[in-house]
C-alpha cells in the first residue's frame, strides 16, 4: 500500500482497493508491538462487564469483538466506521459476542448524549480534518465519570538514518504533512482537556524499528510518494530510496516512529 493507501482511510470506498486495506489492517494488527499498545489501550479504559463501549473507526471489527468480550456478560460493544467495505467485512467476521457495527462519521456520531460507559479510537485522528469535532463528540456520548482512549501516530516523530539530512527532513515532513492531521499524537492531550475530560494518562509509545518488509512495501513507498507530491526532485528520491535499500540489504536500516496514547475521564 502506498502513501495514497494511508491517506485514504477517510474513504476507504471510493478508493476501489478495499481488498488492499483488508490486507493492511490484518497485517498492521498481528505486529507483537501492535497487540502491546492494543492491550495497553484497553487497560486504559477500565472496562467492567455490563458497560457499553463504542470503537471509533472499527474498520474490520476486530477491536470491537475483543471489546465486546471485555465487557461480557451483559455490555456491548459498538464498531462505528465511514466504510461500507470494512462493515462489511467486519459482519461477515462477526462471531457470538456482543458486537455490532453502524456506519456513521467521528464528528456526527448517530448516538444520544452519554450513551456509553467508554469510548475509544486507533489510528484515526491523523486522518480526521476536523478532530476537534471528534473529541467533542466522544464528550458528548460518554457519560460522566465513563473513560475514552485515543491512541494514534504522531509522524512528525519519524526517524530515518540517512547520509543527506536536509533531503531526508524534506521527505519526512513531507510524509506527515501529506495527513490531515499528520501531528496528531501531540494535540491528543490538549484537545482531551478542551473537550471535557481529565486527561490522566498520557504516554509516548515508540516503535524502535520497523520491520524490512514492512519499510520496503509500505513506509519507503509512502515517503517518496508524499516527498514527489511536495515537490522533491525525482532524482534525489530515487537516491534516497537507493541508499535506504542498500542499507536493508546490508542489516544497517533504521526507521522509527512514536504513537501516543491519551486517556482519560469525562468530567
Amino acid at each position: 500500500m502506498s502513501s495514497r493507501g494511508f491517506h485514504r482511510f477517510s474513504d476507504v470506498d471510493a478508493s476501489e482497493q478495499a481488498a488492499e486495506f483488508v490486507s493492511f489492517l490484518d497485517r498492521v494488527r498481528a505486529l507483537p508491538q501492535a497487540m502491546e499498545r492494543r492491550a495497553r489501550s484497553y487497560r486504559s479504559l477500565r472496562l467492567r462487564p455490563g458497560q457499553r463501549v463504542l470503537e471509533v473507526g472499527c474498520g474490520l471489527g476486530d477491536d470491537a469483538r475483543e471489546l465486546a468480550r471485555l465487557v461480557a456478560p451483559g455490555g456491548e460493544a459498538v464498531g462505528l466506521d465511514l466504510s461500507e467495505a470494512l462493515l462489511a467485512e467486519a459482519s461477515r467476521r462477526n462471531d457470538a459476542t456482543a458486537a455490532t457495527f453502524v456506519r456513521g462519521s467521528a464528528t456526527e456520531l448517530p448516538f444520544e448524549d452519554a450513551s456509553f460507559d467508554a469510548y475509544r479510537a486507533e489510528r484515526l485522528h491523523q486522518h480526521l480534518a476536523d478532530p476537534d469535532s471528534a473529541m467533542a463528540e466522544a464528550a458528548r456520548v460518554v457519560r460522566r465519570g465513563g473513560r475514552i482512549a485515543i491512541l494514534d501516530q504522531d509522524w512528525e516523530s519519524l526517524l530515518v538514518d540517512a547520509d543527506d539530512r536536509p533531503l531526508t527532513r524534506r521527505i519526512v515532513n513531507a510524509f506527515c504533512d501529506s495527513f490531515a492531521n499528520g501531528c496528531s499524537g501531540r494535540r491528543l492531550y490538549g484537545q482531551l482537556v478542551a473537550a471535557g475530560f481529565d486527561a490522566d494518562e498520557v504516554d509516548v509509545l515508540p516503535v524502535p524499528s520497523a520491520s524490512p518488509e514492512l519499510a520496503r512495501t509500505v513506509m519507503l513507498p509512502g515517503l517518496c510518494e508524499a516527498a514527489r507530491a511536495a515537490g522533491v526532485e525525482g532524482e534525489q528520491i530515487d537516491r534516497w530510496l537507493a541508499e535506504q535499500n542498500a542499507r536493508i540489504e546490508t542489516g544497517r536500516f533504521f526507521l522509527s516512529f512514536s504513537f501516543v496514547l491519551a486517556s482519560g475521564t469525562r468530567r
